[in-house]
């Protein structure tokens, strides 16, 4: 009996894959929902940490700027995971990185440099020319305020919408990516916090509003499962092709997602 790819995987591909990206999509509904109904609340959560004359207090706090100088730190993260990545399988003995290691690494390095370094700051940001809370005329800016998902000024540095300094944080939903659905759940728990406080750390400087810090999350968060969708259609098609070019009996079994043949990968959906 053809066991196919379709009726061995729909429900496993409902109970996970399908899941998160209805997870996604609730999300981002639920967020053009707020922002919808109270276009005002980006300046009201700004409007907190305003001392007036254009003036944010917590641009001179240590602990922020410490935050705001994040980036330095992640670029050496994205270094050390391109290395691991291209020398790891080389090491000797016991120095040598598994497989499962390097895989994590080239999520990494790839949630960075397509979510944070292309989408984010090539694409996004240069699209909607938001202008920062600091430069807008409600917190002494010369700029009027853009609501959510509104073309700003053309101007040269009018980049508020989105965060970098959050995805930066958001990407490491990255490296639990290739993992099972617990994995990828606690992985994107981790990114939370991580772009949870350098998406606070920018909204206390006047740097960024809430929507600019939430809607990176969605940005690196859709980046990150087009990735991994395109690795799984990927490795099913390979996995067929094998499957079919190694038929031999009467009795063909070319599910190459059967749970029974490949269990590696379908923990991983």
């Amino acid at each position: 009996m053809r066991v196919t790819f379709l009726s061995s995987m729909v429900p496993r591909l409902r109970r996970a894959r399908h899941r998160e990206l209805l997870h996604l999509v609730g999300f981002v509904l639920a967020l053009a929902l707020l922002f919808g109904l109270w276009p005002t609340l980006d300046l009201t959560v700004s409007g907190w940490f305003y001392a007036g004359e254009g003036h944010f207090p917590a641009k001179q706090w240590a602990w922020v700027r410490a935050i705001y100088d994040y980036p330095k730190v992640g670029q050496w993260i994205v270094v050390a995971a391109l290395l691991v990545f291209l020398l790891g399988r080389f090491l000797p003995g016991r120095w040598r990185v598994t497989r499962a290691w390097r895989r994590r690494c080239l999520a990494l390095l790839l949630a960075a440099a397509l979510g944070v370094g292309w989408l984010v700051h090539d694409v996004v940001k240069e699209i909607t020319n938001r202008p920062r809370p600091n430069q807008t005329q409600v917190f002494g800016g010369e700029y009027a305020f853009v609501p959510m998902l509104g073309h700003g000024a053309q101007c040269v540095d009018c980049v508020s919408f989105v965060s970098g300094h959050a995805a930066g944080g958001f990407v490491y939903m990255a490296w639990g990516m290739w993992g099972a659905p617990a994995t990828r759940r606690r992985w994107r728990g981790i990114a939370w916090l991580a772009g949870g406080v350098l998406g606070g750390a920018r909204i206390l400087q006047g740097g960024h509003f809430l929507s600019d810090v939430l809607f990176s999350a969605v940005v690196i968060w859709l980046c990150c499962w087009l990735m991994r969708e395109l690795w799984l259609r990927l490795a099913c098609w390979r996995r067929s092709r094998k499957a079919k070019s190694e038929e031999t009996s009467a009795v063909v079994l070319p599910g190459v997602c059967n749970q029974a043949h490949t269990p590696s990968l379908s923990r991983r959906l």
